[in-house]
């Protein structure tokens, strides 16, 4: 996986992904943009399963199917292992570049329009401006 993403943002907000975790998914990569695999948690109960989502690096709109597959095959891994609650960062719109108001669109409109087993989708805002571009595209 890369080094980029939200890997390295999780220890420096206090989150210790665990030697385990770091091997397993170094061992799925890579995996191209528009892609996810998922992991065990290990040690991040009372997490089940960790997926990686690897999103664009942000070059314009045509990023926007990528993007969205990010979100996609997300739950399609979900559903292969019967997770019934997933939670995701904003995908892309940190060290990848994605402006936050497109990203927030495409993210709402392809977990909104997924068919899928998931009960519950958690959006984790690392600001509040992210929590906003989600809670307007969500509106609309």
């Amino acid at each position: 996986m890369s080094r980029a993403g939200i890997r390295p943002a999780l220890p420096a907000r206090g989150y210790s992904l665990g030697p385990r975790l770091l091997q397993a998914s170094l061992a799925l990569a890579p995996c191209p943009p528009g892609g996810a695999v998922i992991t065990e948690a290990f040690d991040l109960a009372p997490v089940r399963w960790v997926i990686h989502a690897v999103g664009p690096i942000y070059q314009g709109p045509q990023d926007a199917a990528t993007l969205a597959s990010a979100y996609t095959q997300s739950l399609a891994r979900a559903d292969e292992v019967g997770a019934t609650s997933v939670a995701f960062p904003s995908i892309s719109t940190g060290a990848y570049g994605y402006p936050l108001a497109e990203a927030a669109a495409v993210s709402m409109q392809a977990l909104c329009g997924s068919v899928t087993a998931v009960q519950s989708v958690l959006l984790f805002a690392f600001s509040s401006q992210v929590q906003e571009f989600w809670e307007q595209a969500l509106e609309g």
